[in-house]
């Protein structure tokens, strides 16, 4: 038998209702708060990944746009010099040997901390791969250039102001065996130069369909 009158009884269920309601509005308002919340912050997060991938590709555009600005003129330059040495060489001149010294602002840590300080995350899987290609063929360059010079510095600096029989067989009028990668030097790193061209060009694209993707 109930010890509680009907009436109370009513009055039971009801405050119990009401508690109930107050207490699902209030869970209710909290959720809405926290999804707010992190709409908001996930809204955040991706202008500041916007942010920053604008900035990265604003550098990135500057940098191979006046790489490739250069190479035509570069690739020019070692072109010329290494025709006219060989047009005297097959003339018979025997044209004088001038030591090699190249100068580059090339450091393979460059591009390694680009990716790593946020590259792999902003930037597209394939222009990651097209930035590592042309990183890989300045790699090559250099060490080419930098080859030679340490010939030039033990072979041709201590022979500077000598009889340039040092340097050619004077019967034949060409240059020694031990001189032979002079003539050469230049048609191997206009290999790497047509090598490089194409892929810078690919790098530009791909930073173009990243600005497209970015918008």
């Amino acid at each position: 038998m109930a010890l509680v009158p009907h009436s109370r009884q009513k009055g039971f269920r009801s405050r119990l209702t009401g508690g109930l309601a107050r207490k699902a509005a209030e869970l209710v308002t909290v959720f809405v708060g926290v999804y707010a919340a992190f709409l908001l912050n996930d809204y955040q997060t991706h202008r500041d990944e916007r942010q920053r991938r604008e900035q990265m590709l604003t550098f990135l555009e500057r940098r191979y746009s006046g790489m490739n600005a250069e190479l035509g003129s570069d690739a020019g330059d070692v072109r010329r010099q290494g025709e006219e040495l060989n047009r005297q060489v097959e003339a018979g001149a025997m044209p004088a040997l001038h030591p090699f010294l190249w100068e580059t602002d090339y450091n393979q840590l460059d591009l390694t901390g680009l990716l790593q300080s946020g590259g792999y995350t902003l930037l597209e899987i394939e222009t990651v791969r097209s930035l590592k290609d042309v990183d890989d063929t300045l790699r090559e360059m250099v060490t080419l250039a930098l080859h030679d010079q340490q010939l030039s510095d033990a072979l041709i600096l201590p022979n500077l102001g000598k009889d340039l029989s040092v340097f050619y067989d004077p019967a034949t009028k060409r240059l020694r065996p031990t001189y032979e990668w002079y003539g050469q030097f230049s048609k191997e790193m206009l290999k790497k130069y047509a090598k490089l061209q194409p892929e810078v060009d690919r790098v530009l694209e791909r930073l173009k369909a990243e600005r497209a993707r970015n918008r």
